[in-house]
């Protein structure tokens, strides 16, 4: 098996002239950067959003789930007794 390797030459002379590029895309083109940044961001937050609803929702069905058992077993509790 071939191992995937990028040597520490290499990232030495490809990291710091990409800092470069990113920072002067960043300076030169501050606010289409920001609404990038932001894009991403939201993008993110809404995946997030939309995987705490569905958990919620879950939770909702579980919780309603519970009502109707302990409601039975109270029933028949007070049947028996």
């Amino acid at each position: 098996m071939l191992a995937h390797r990028i040597r520490k030459v290499v990232l030495d002379q490809i990291l710091p002239e990409e800092l470069r590029r990113v920072t002067y895309v960043a300076q030169s083109k501050e606010r289409e950067f920001a609404e990038y940044i932001n894009q991403k961001s939201a993008s993110e937050n809404r995946k997030e959003l939309s995987a705490k609803q569905r958990e919620h929702n879950r939770l909702l069905k579980r919780k309603t789930e519970l009502n109707a058992l302990f409601k039975r077993m109270y029933e028949d509790n007070v049947l028996e007794g």
